[in-house]
């Protein structure tokens, strides 16, 4: 804030540290057809305004599973989710054919990122460094790999190479890469966040922690915090349920 001519109240060098959010990457396959790329075809949109159902109704991420990465975890390291449709680009250019996407969401993170200003404006967009893949042993990059090596060994089923033609959507043409080679390319190129950044307002005990066990901000008087970034550490689950959590129990605090 100082570099930026805030005057700074209080001294709290963990606002915007120790950022944490749940990566994912997708394979993407293309099918022959079938899949929500057709969900706004005029057919389906008179299906979902007059009866309520169809491709409208779908909430995109339609299967999932938590799983182990390695046997001798005591608890699931990934997520395993499926989608009808390429999510490619995380949809924001559209779809580029029928396909199927499955993948894995890293669960437990060791990356940590940061968000920081980027100018005295507060209109202006702050800075996000997530800090993907970042973390010195490599450990997070490593299970993202063993991950991708399921979804592809699933994908090579008799089931869905009965569905899919091996094509994939993103990057085009990444079927002819060398296996390892793939995975890799894939966790480059095909990673997203899953939009659930957590911690950086961490809660504590400690002096360094930004809010106290009552959603209070240390240094600064009548003034809580209430959504994600006060969770210590990113959950192995989504975080909306907990959030709303969160929300329900800073409205009992102010309220006691």
């Amino acid at each position: 804030m100082s570099r930026h001519g805030i005057h700074v109240l209080v001294d709290a060098p963990e606002v915007g540290r120790n950022m944490r959010d749940h990566l994912t990457s997708l394979i993407c396959l293309e099918v022959a057809g079938g899949t929500l790329k057709d969900a706004t075809k005029i057919g389906n949109v008179i299906n979902y305004l007059t009866r309520r159902k169809g491709m409208l109704t779908s909430d995109i991420a339609e299967a999932y599973g938590f799983v182990r990465t390695d046997d001798a975890l005591e608890l699931p390291d990934v997520e395993m989710i499926f989608a009808p449709v390429a999510y490619v680009q995380e949809g924001l250019n559209g779809i580029p054919a029928h396909g199927v996407s499955l993948g894995p969401i890293l669960l437990q993170p060791e990356s940590r990122g940061s968000i920081s200003l980027a100018s005295p404006n507060p209109l202006d967009k702050v800075i996000v460094d997530a800090g993907y893949l970042s973390d010195p042993n490599g450990a997070d990059r490593a299970t993202m790999l063993r991950a991708l090596r399921m979804a592809s060994d699933i994908f090579a089923t008799p089931s869905m190479t009965g569905v899919t033609n091996g094509h994939h959507l993103s990057p085009l043409g990444a079927e002819r890469l060398p296996a390892d080679e793939l995975l890799s390319v894939l966790l480059e190129q095909n990673s997203h966040t899953l939009y659930h950044p957590t911690s950086t307002a961490r809660m504590g005990t400690d002096a360094a922690s930004v809010v106290d066990p009552q959603l209070r901000v240390r240094g600064v008087d009548r003034l809580r915090i209430a959504d994600a970034s006060v969770m210590p550490e990113i959950i192995r689950g989504h975080t909306h349920a907990p959030t709303v959590v969160i929300g329900e129990r800073a409205a009992q605090l102010l309220r006691s």
